[in-house]
């Protein structure tokens, strides 16, 4: 039964539909933290409805986060802002760069991941192999990327959200992953979840109870297929085995003489993280547990016909010069995405708006290109 068929006396008998609020999953997460907060006493509650209200839905973060605390949010929402205290450019490079993340980039690369995903039983190892890496970067671009316009568009108004992303990719350990990517969600996880049921501070075997529920919860948070249970458990028990195996590893490294701060062991942590991560994602994209078991198993299998491997991920030449300029100009927009500085230099202002304008340019000729083809696609993001 559709919309609008709800209120026909006509329609078929026995369908029942719920329409539930756009982010409810957001607000609510917000607004028990507000409760559980009021009632332990680490907050006063807010006495003005009108206040109240707002900071539940408050409108640039309502429908995918950030995750904001009353703590944080409240007291800016109360503040009296004067126009000339509020960083106008500041809000619209962050702006720029959000829809840099999510029309030129997340959105393209999307073309290549939906059309291997969408008939995995006819992908080859190598197909899969580059849609998830590429998955990886259009999950992180399509999230942070709203994240961004939130934080931009807030910052229009002199309200400052919390940062959601912190290079994620650059993490070395799947830990340090958590504690870079959805930081509002992996906060809020470990005050809500994590610590009340112990946290580390009660025996390993509390912390393995304590992280494979909060993991779980995470993945049952993310929709209720068996697919994001997988993802969720899978995450905690990568963590279990880093906290086993690492001392055992850093015992190992010391043996070979390897220096725990070389640039070369940092690369090959954070490659070997990178890799770890993009495993899970193959959970988290696929759309059964069976597609996700047949993309594991075709994994190094037929990587040597590249005609049929682009051919199946729908790439054409143009695509091919234009997703690595396009992750190239990733790179960048998160340098300058908080600093109008270009990797520590101020430089002519020419310059910097040179660069403004590529990226403008990129979100000019990716949405066209979108529109032409009949692509579109929301944030990933909104069905949580």
């Amino acid at each position: 039964m559709d919309i609008v068929n709800i209120f026909n006396k006509d329609a078929v008998r026995g369908t029942f539909i719920i329409m539930l609020p756009v982010g409810i999953s957001f607000y609510t997460f917000q607004t028990a933290s507000y409760v559980i907060d009021v009632y332990k006493g680490k907050i006063k509650s807010e006495k003005h409805f009108g206040y109240y209200a707002l900071f539940v839905t408050y409108f640039p973060q309502l429908v995918a986060g950030p995750i904001e605390r009353p703590e944080n949010l409240l007291p800016q929402l109360k503040a009296e802002k004067k126009i000339k205290e509020v960083d106008y450019a500041s809000a619209m490079r962050i702006m720029l760069v959000g829809f840099f993340k999510k029309i030129a980039v997340a959105d393209i690369i999307g073309i290549a991941v939906n059309a291997t995903y969408s008939k995995i039983g006819d992908a080859n190892g190598l197909s899969i192999l580059i849609a998830t890496i590429l998955f990886a970067f259009q999950i992180y671009c399509d999230f942070s990327g709203y994240s961004d316009i939130a934080m931009g568009c807030s910052k229009l108004f002199g309200v400052n959200l919390t940062e959601n992303f912190n290079d994620p990719y650059a993490s070395t350990s799947v830990k340090e992953f958590w504690g870079r990517w959805h930081i509002s969600l992996s906060n809020w996880l470990k005050d809500y979840i994590y610590i009340p049921l112990g946290g580390s501070k009660k025996g390993i075997w509390r912390w393995v109870l304590a992280i494979t529920v909060t993991f779980l919860f995470s993945g049952l948070w993310h929709g209720a297929n068996y697919t994001f249970v997988v993802w969720g458990l899978l995450f905690a028990a990568l963590q279990i085995i880093e906290k086993f195996l690492n001392p055992q590893l850093v015992k190992l490294e010391t043996k070979m003489h390897i220096s725990q701060t070389s640039t070369g062991l940092k690369i090959a942590r954070i490659v070997k993280t990178f890799l770890i991560v993009c495993f899970c994602w193959i959970f988290f994209r696929a759309n059964t547990i069976g597609d996700a078991g047949i993309a594991i198993s075709k994994l190094f299998t037929g990587w040597t016909n590249l005609d049929q491997t682009f051919n199946l991920l729908s790439l054409n030449l143009h695509k091919l010069i234009y997703i690595p300029v396009a992750l190239l100009l990733l790179y960048v927009a998160d340098r300058i995405k908080n600093n109008s500085k270009i990797f520590g230099w101020k430089g002519h202002w020419t310059f910097r708006y040179a660069i403004y304008l590529v990226f403008a340019a990129c979100i000019v000729c990716a949405w066209f290109y979108l529109q032409a083809s009949n692509i579109g696609s929301s944030f990933i993001y909104f069905q949580f």
